[in-house]
Order: C-alpha cells, then sequence, then structure tokens
C-alpha cells in the first residue's frame, strides 16, 4: 500500500462534493457551497476548493472532467471555467492534479452501463455498500467517492 493522501472533488459551481483518502480508506468526504450567479459564484467555488486543499494538503487531486450533458452550452461553460480555476490552484500549490474521464472512475467500480440516472443511483449503493455509510441520496458525495476510489484502486 502507498502511503498517500487524496483529495478528489465532484466539482460544480453551486455544490462540490469532496472525499479524502489516506493510504487506500475514505477517511473524510463532504460538500462545499457556493451563492451568487456567474462569474461571482465560480470565484466563490474557486476559493472553497482551494480552502479545501490547503485544510487537507493532499499528495494528489483528483476531479473529474467535464462533459457537455443534455446540450446545454451554459453549463459546460460554467463548469470549464471552475476547471480552469481548480487547475491553476493546485498549480500555484504545487499539488499534482489529474483529470479523470467519468467513463474512467465509473469502469473501475462497474457503474459505466445505464442511463445516467441509473449510474447516480448505482454509485450511491456502491458507495454506502462499500464503505457503510449512509448518503441520504447524494450523488453528489457519492461520485467524489466513486473518483476518490478510483484514485486509490489505481495508485495501490
Amino acid at each position: 500500500m502507498i502511503n498517500i493522501k487524496i483529495l478528489a472533488f465532484d466539482q460544480a459551481s453551486r455544490h462540490t462534493a469532496f472525499s479524502v483518502g489516506i493510504n487506500g480508506k475514505l477517511a473524510d468526504y463532504g460538500e462545499l457551497k457556493a451563492t451568487g450567479d456567474g462569474d461571482d459564484r465560480i470565484y466563490q467555488m474557486s476559493l472553497l476548493i482551494k480552502n479545501k486543499i490547503e485544510e487537507v494538503k493532499p499528495d494528489v487531486v483528483y476531479i473529474e472532467n467535464i462533459q457537455l450533458q443534455s446540450g446545454n452550452v451554459s453549463t459546460y461553460q460554467m463548469l470549464a471555467r471552475l476547471q480552469g480555476m481548480i487547475i491553476w490552484i493546485t498549480k500555484e500549490l504545487a499539488i499534482p492534479l489529474e483529470i479523470i474521464p467519468p467513463v474512467t472512475w465509473k469502469a473501475t467500480i462497474g457503474i459505466c452501463k445505464g442511463k445516467r440516472d441509473e449510474q447516480k443511483k448505482k454509485c450511491i449503493e456502491y458507495v454506502e455498500n462499500t464503505y457503510k455509510i449512509n448518503l441520504f441520496d447524494n450523488n453528489d458525495i457519492a461520485d467524489s467517492i466513486g473518483i476518490l476510489t478510483h484514485a486509490m484502486k489505481t495508485t495501490e
């Protein structure tokens, strides 16, 4: 087992879920919440993410790559801005960043088949069964733990 601390984010402009893995075990998870609109919200979320990175002091940060969903270009653009901020933050803090395609981490935990809503439910079930926690249907936290699980399994 590699001695490593990993911080994973399922980033979004309003609610960004995070999870922390230390030496291959889930150590913490939660959600960051931003208010406001447009670039003000992106800036606020970026500060929350930066604060979390500085608090956790991870060896590496993992995030999910963005994708265009249901043709919603404005959401895609907001996520692109946020991803750019995360890249900048990790560069400034000299912390390695891994950007993982959704299909990659979902394949690692075995939930890549089915429609998006089905995958969300399967991810919650996987996380609750694997880590013996109740997420109360919070698919954002489940996704961050799914990303973290991929990171921990591929760094063993």
